[in-house]
Protein backbone atom coordinates (compact mmCIF):
# COMPACT_ATOMS: atom_id res chain seq x y z
CA UNK A 1 0.00 0.00 0.00
CA UNK A 2 1.71 3.33 -1.28
CA UNK A 3 -0.07 6.75 0.13
CA UNK A 4 0.40 10.02 -1.74
CA UNK A 5 0.03 13.53 -0.06
CA UNK A 6 -3.30 13.76 -0.84
CA UNK A 7 -4.22 10.59 0.82
CA UNK A 8 -2.52 11.45 4.32
CA UNK A 9 -4.42 11.95 7.02
CA UNK A 10 -4.68 14.90 9.22
CA UNK A 11 -3.77 13.24 12.66
CA UNK A 12 -2.31 10.46 14.23
CA UNK A 13 -2.73 6.77 13.21
CA UNK A 14 -3.10 4.81 16.24
CA UNK A 15 -4.29 1.32 14.73
CA UNK A 16 -4.21 -0.18 11.46
CA UNK A 17 -4.98 -3.54 10.57
CA UNK A 18 -4.96 -5.09 7.00
CA UNK A 19 -8.14 -6.14 4.90
CA UNK A 20 -7.51 -8.81 3.63
CA UNK A 21 -7.17 -7.41 -0.23
CA UNK A 22 -4.53 -5.38 -0.16
CA UNK A 23 -6.15 -2.11 1.71
CA UNK A 24 -5.92 -1.27 5.50
CA UNK A 25 -8.61 -0.14 8.18
CA UNK A 26 -6.96 2.88 10.18
CA UNK A 27 -7.77 4.94 13.43
CA UNK A 28 -6.63 7.15 15.21
CA UNK A 29 -7.15 11.01 15.60
CA UNK A 30 -7.79 12.20 12.46
CA UNK A 31 -11.05 13.85 10.99
CA UNK A 32 -9.73 13.97 7.26
CA UNK A 33 -8.10 11.76 4.79
CA UNK A 34 -6.59 13.29 1.95
CA UNK A 35 -9.46 15.49 0.85
CA UNK A 36 -11.92 13.41 2.08
CA UNK A 37 -13.82 13.71 5.54
CA UNK A 38 -13.22 10.93 8.05
CA UNK A 39 -13.92 10.75 11.63
CA UNK A 40 -11.34 8.55 13.70
CA UNK A 41 -11.81 5.52 11.36
CA UNK A 42 -11.42 5.45 7.85
CA UNK A 43 -10.45 2.27 4.91
CA UNK A 44 -8.16 2.82 2.37
CA UNK A 45 -7.81 -0.01 -0.70
CA UNK A 46 -5.25 -1.42 -2.03
CA UNK A 47 -4.59 1.49 -4.69
CA UNK A 48 -4.39 4.45 -1.97
CA UNK A 49 -7.81 5.48 -2.32
CA UNK A 50 -10.08 6.09 0.70
CA UNK A 51 -13.77 4.22 0.08
CA UNK A 52 -16.73 5.60 1.13
CA UNK A 53 -16.18 3.18 4.32
CA UNK A 54 -17.73 5.10 7.85
CA UNK A 55 -18.11 8.20 5.92
CA UNK A 56 -21.31 8.77 8.11
CA UNK A 57 -19.78 7.52 11.32
CA UNK A 58 -19.38 10.98 13.44
CA UNK A 59 -17.17 9.71 16.33
CA UNK A 60 -16.11 12.63 19.17
CA UNK A 61 -13.07 11.29 19.84
CA UNK A 62 -9.69 8.89 19.13
CA UNK A 63 -9.91 5.32 17.91
CA UNK A 64 -7.65 3.11 19.48
CA UNK A 65 -7.68 -0.84 18.69
CA UNK A 66 -9.23 -2.05 15.63
CA UNK A 67 -9.57 -6.01 15.17
CA UNK A 68 -10.94 -7.93 12.32
CA UNK A 69 -12.47 -11.07 12.64
CA UNK A 70 -14.57 -12.10 9.23
CA UNK A 71 -16.93 -10.15 7.98
CA UNK A 72 -17.01 -7.93 11.44
CA UNK A 73 -14.48 -5.26 12.34
CA UNK A 74 -14.28 -3.78 15.93
CA UNK A 75 -13.02 -0.42 17.05
CA UNK A 76 -12.88 0.94 20.35
CA UNK A 77 -10.60 4.09 22.06
CA UNK A 78 -11.42 6.95 23.79
CA UNK A 79 -14.31 8.24 22.31
CA UNK A 80 -17.59 8.94 24.15
CA UNK A 81 -20.42 8.92 21.88
CA UNK A 82 -21.20 6.85 18.89
CA UNK A 83 -24.33 6.39 17.07
CA UNK A 84 -26.53 8.65 19.48
CA UNK A 85 -25.36 6.65 21.90
CA UNK A 86 -22.84 6.89 24.99
CA UNK A 87 -19.90 4.42 24.07
CA UNK A 88 -16.16 3.98 23.68
CA UNK A 89 -16.59 0.76 21.31
CA UNK A 90 -18.60 -0.38 18.26
CA UNK A 91 -19.20 -3.16 15.55
CA UNK A 92 -19.36 -2.89 11.85
CA UNK A 93 -20.39 -5.28 9.76
CA UNK A 94 -18.88 -4.93 6.81
CA UNK A 95 -21.46 -7.56 4.46
CA UNK A 96 -24.38 -5.70 5.68
CA UNK A 97 -22.57 -2.13 5.69
CA UNK A 98 -24.29 -1.48 9.36
CA UNK A 99 -23.29 0.39 12.13
CA UNK A 100 -23.83 -1.15 15.98
CA UNK A 101 -22.81 0.77 18.81
CA UNK A 102 -22.38 -2.47 21.78
CA UNK A 103 -21.00 -3.31 24.21
CA UNK A 104 -21.91 -0.23 25.94
CA UNK A 105 -18.73 0.69 27.33
CA UNK A 106 -17.85 3.41 30.24
CA UNK A 107 -14.42 4.43 29.93
CA UNK A 108 -11.85 3.97 27.23
CA UNK A 109 -10.83 0.86 25.35
CA UNK A 110 -7.35 0.16 24.30
CA UNK A 111 -7.11 -2.79 22.93
CA UNK A 112 -9.02 -5.79 21.47
CA UNK A 113 -8.40 -9.41 20.40
CA UNK A 114 -10.96 -11.58 19.08
CA UNK A 115 -11.59 -15.29 20.94
CA UNK A 116 -12.52 -17.15 17.50
CA UNK A 117 -15.92 -17.55 18.07
CA UNK A 118 -17.49 -14.08 16.68
CA UNK A 119 -16.95 -12.80 20.20
CA UNK A 120 -14.09 -10.06 21.78
CA UNK A 121 -11.68 -9.74 24.26
CA UNK A 122 -11.47 -6.10 25.32
CA UNK A 123 -9.34 -4.15 27.71
CA UNK A 124 -8.62 -0.83 28.59
CA UNK A 125 -9.33 1.70 31.24
CA UNK A 126 -13.09 1.08 32.27
CA UNK A 127 -15.28 0.20 35.15
CA UNK A 128 -19.07 -1.29 33.45
CA UNK A 129 -19.94 -2.64 30.40
CA UNK A 130 -23.18 -3.09 29.44
CA UNK A 131 -24.22 -1.58 32.85
CA UNK A 132 -22.53 -4.11 34.44
CA UNK A 133 -19.11 -3.94 36.77
CA UNK A 134 -16.04 -4.94 34.33
CA UNK A 135 -12.46 -3.59 35.64
CA UNK A 136 -10.55 -2.75 32.48
CA UNK A 137 -11.01 -6.31 31.02
CA UNK A 138 -13.91 -8.20 29.65
CA UNK A 139 -15.75 -10.60 27.21
CA UNK A 140 -18.57 -9.94 24.95
CA UNK A 141 -19.95 -12.39 22.96
CA UNK A 142 -21.19 -12.49 18.99
CA UNK A 143 -24.00 -10.35 19.63
CA UNK A 144 -22.16 -8.10 21.53
CA UNK A 145 -23.61 -9.07 25.32
CA UNK A 146 -21.57 -8.97 28.01
CA UNK A 147 -20.47 -13.14 29.14
CA UNK A 148 -19.80 -13.66 32.71
CA UNK A 149 -16.06 -14.01 32.11
CA UNK A 150 -14.44 -11.33 34.71
CA UNK A 151 -10.88 -11.49 36.41
CA UNK A 152 -10.42 -7.83 36.41
CA UNK A 153 -7.49 -5.65 37.14
CA UNK A 154 -6.11 -2.99 39.34
CA UNK A 155 -5.44 -0.75 35.82
CA UNK A 156 -5.30 -0.35 32.98
CA UNK A 157 -4.77 -3.07 30.70
CA UNK A 158 -2.98 -1.76 27.49
CA UNK A 159 -2.63 -5.27 25.03
CA UNK A 160 -4.05 -8.56 24.79
CA UNK A 161 -3.23 -11.70 22.80
CA UNK A 162 -5.26 -14.67 22.07
CA UNK A 163 -3.80 -18.18 21.85
CA UNK A 164 -4.40 -21.68 22.40
CA UNK A 165 -7.45 -21.25 25.03
CA UNK A 166 -5.46 -18.56 26.78
CA UNK A 167 -5.44 -14.89 26.79
CA UNK A 168 -2.44 -12.82 27.28
CA UNK A 169 -3.11 -9.35 28.98
CA UNK A 170 -0.04 -6.61 28.86
CA UNK A 171 -0.67 -3.02 30.85
CA UNK A 172 -0.34 -1.16 34.13
CA UNK A 173 -1.35 -3.38 36.69
CA UNK A 174 -0.23 -5.35 39.85
CA UNK A 175 -3.57 -7.59 40.27
CA UNK A 176 -5.38 -9.75 38.05
CA UNK A 177 -8.56 -11.77 39.63
CA UNK A 178 -7.10 -11.62 42.93
CA UNK A 179 -3.62 -13.28 42.04
CA UNK A 180 -0.57 -10.85 42.23
CA UNK A 181 0.65 -10.15 38.74
CA UNK A 182 3.43 -7.33 37.54
CA UNK A 183 2.37 -5.92 34.46
CA UNK A 184 1.55 -9.19 32.72
CA UNK A 185 -0.10 -12.65 33.11
CA UNK A 186 -2.42 -14.90 31.09
CA UNK A 187 -6.01 -15.88 31.79
CA UNK A 188 -7.98 -19.05 30.62
CA UNK A 189 -10.23 -18.07 28.18
CA UNK A 190 -13.15 -20.04 29.20
CA UNK A 191 -13.00 -19.73 33.21
CA UNK A 192 -11.38 -16.31 33.57
CA UNK A 193 -8.72 -18.38 36.03
CA UNK A 194 -5.48 -16.66 36.21
CA UNK A 195 -2.63 -19.42 35.15
CA UNK A 196 0.59 -19.92 36.96
CA UNK A 197 1.91 -18.16 34.03
CA UNK A 198 4.20 -15.14 35.23
CA UNK A 199 6.88 -13.12 33.68
CA UNK A 200 7.17 -10.49 36.53
CA UNK A 201 7.76 -7.37 34.61
CA UNK A 202 9.13 -4.67 36.39
CA UNK A 203 7.58 -1.66 34.63
CA UNK A 204 3.90 -1.40 32.37
CA UNK A 205 3.91 -3.29 29.10
CA UNK A 206 2.59 -1.50 25.77
CA UNK A 207 2.85 -3.24 23.19
CA UNK A 208 2.32 -7.16 22.62
CA UNK A 209 3.01 -9.31 19.44
CA UNK A 210 1.98 -12.97 19.41
CA UNK A 211 4.34 -14.87 17.40
CA UNK A 212 2.31 -18.38 16.89
CA UNK A 213 4.26 -20.32 15.08
CA UNK A 214 7.29 -20.16 17.83
CA UNK A 215 5.43 -20.01 21.03
CA UNK A 216 6.73 -16.10 21.36
CA UNK A 217 5.29 -12.71 22.70
CA UNK A 218 7.39 -9.92 21.74
CA UNK A 219 7.01 -7.31 24.29
CA UNK A 220 7.45 -3.47 25.06
CA UNK A 221 6.95 -1.53 27.42
CA UNK A 222 8.80 0.56 30.80
CA UNK A 223 10.49 -2.76 31.86
CA UNK A 224 14.11 -3.16 32.78
CA UNK A 225 13.66 -6.72 34.29
CA UNK A 226 11.00 -9.38 32.54
CA UNK A 227 11.18 -12.79 32.51
CA UNK A 228 13.16 -13.82 35.11
CA UNK A 229 16.36 -11.13 33.22
CA UNK A 230 17.01 -7.94 32.36
CA UNK A 231 15.78 -6.76 29.33
CA UNK A 232 15.31 -3.11 28.68
CA UNK A 233 11.96 -1.75 27.23
CA UNK A 234 11.87 -5.05 24.89
CA UNK A 235 11.74 -8.43 25.16
CA UNK A 236 10.63 -12.19 23.59
CA UNK A 237 8.87 -14.33 26.15
CA UNK A 238 8.06 -17.69 25.65
CA UNK A 239 4.39 -18.28 26.30
CA UNK A 240 5.18 -21.73 27.72
CA UNK A 241 7.42 -20.96 30.76
CA UNK A 242 7.06 -17.30 30.83
CA UNK A 243 11.46 -16.81 30.78
CA UNK A 244 12.97 -14.60 28.44
CA UNK A 245 14.83 -15.69 25.69
CA UNK A 246 17.83 -14.79 24.14
CA UNK A 247 16.36 -12.55 21.89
Amino acid sequence: LVLTNSDIPNETVYASIPDGSGGYYIGGDFTRVGEAFRSRIAHIDQAGNVTDFASDLNLNGRVLTLALDGSTLYFGGAFSTFGGTNSSGGFYNLTEETFRSEPIVEGQVFTSAPDGNGGLFIGGNFSSINGLKRDNLAHVDASGELTDWAPGTNGTVNELSVFNGLVYVGGNFQFIGEEIRNYIASVDAQSGEVTDWDPNADGRIESMYLDSDNQLLYLGGYFISIGQAARNRIAAIDISTGLANSW
